[in-house]
């Protein structure tokens, strides 16, 4: 018998929501239902890191990081990246940025997009940044952070996507060279 070959690990996974309502193929991500994507085993609590989310299908997308606090929940769930104080996210659809609660975001996303998050830990304040294919902000969607146990990134509402952690895989630059992709140079 011919042995089947193994598939590719997943770089994210389900957080929140029934993984039946979800398939991860590596960074490629489909849901069904609204569901959080994410990878805690890539939190970090020191240094400026930076991935990409290509959104090519979404409702109500809330794309960001989220720190060790934020509860996993298997159930189906409405609460995402940015609705408790565990999290940040931004949403170009509905013009929203989310930190425990909904505050005004300017940005309307093209579709698809490439949305670009970068995390400084290192600089007084910390700071979180979004790019919209490329494009940078002026000043950081959120300043002033305070996490526990370390940042990771995740994402809610994304219907058809892929998470690029690799230098290989991303579209765009990070804010500046001091900034690293969350898994370095590398393809997949």
């Amino acid at each position: 018998p011919v042995a089947m070959p193994e598939a590719p690990p997943a770089l994210v996974d389900v957080l929140r929501g029934s993984s039946k309502d979800a398939c991860i193929e590596r960074g490629h991500v489909r849901a069904w239902k609204f569901v959080t994507f994410g990878q805690r085993e890539l939190a970090k609590s020191s240094g400026r890191w930076y991935y990409e989310l290509l959104v090519r299908k979404s409702d109500y997308p809330q794309v960001g990081w989220a720190d060790r606090r934020f509860e996993i929940d298997p159930s189906l769930c409405d609460d995402g990246v940015g609705d408790d104080e565990f999290s940040w996210g931004v949403d170009g659809v509905r013009g929203a940025k989310w930190h425990n609660g909904l505050e005004n975001y300017d940005l309307e996303w093209p579709r698809p997009v490439v949305v670009g998050c970068a995390l400084d830990l290192d600089s007084t304040p910390r700071t979180i940044q979004f790019s919209v294919d490329g494009r940078w902000p002026e000043t950081p969607e959120f300043q002033d952070i305070t996490f526990e146990g370390g940042v990771y990134p995740a994402a809610s509402g994304i219907l058809v996507a892929e998470f690029r952690f690799h230098a290989s895989t991303c579209t765009h630059a990070p804010p500046d060279g001091s900034f690293q992709h969350l898994l370095g140079q590398s393809s997949g």
